[in-house]
């Protein structure tokens, strides 16, 4: 099994990336991102939120297979692969419960 996720972070300064393999991550304030949907209209709020949900699951789909291969490949491997990664991404501690979710 390959380092948890925060091992195999590159941070690169001479370049200004942080980097696991091939993908770049860029670490943000939260307060930032939601600051913008808070100062959008409500249509132009729905817009930008379908937008971003389409990009992630576009963009996002990279890091999942690289995460199914860093974990196991099961639905359940990949979950819980996922759930212990979303600390070090800063999205708070994950707690996922079988039967929960599906797959």
């Amino acid at each position: 099994m390959k380092p948890p996720f925060r091992e195999r972070l590159d941070f690169d300064g001479a370049n200004g990336q942080v980097l696991d393999e091939s993908r770049r991550y860029m670490l943000m304030r939260p307060e930032a991102l939601m600051g913008m949907f808070r100062r959008l209209d409500d249509e132009a709020r729905q817009k930008a939120l379908e937008a971003l949900a389409a990009s992630v699951i576009e963009m996002g789909g990279d890091s999942a297979r690289a995460y199914k291969a860093h974990g196991g490949g099961d639905a359940d491997a990949l979950l819980s692969t996922v759930a212990n990664t979303a600390p070090d991404l800063g999205w708070g501690v994950w707690s996922l419960r079988p039967g929960h979710w599906r797959h």
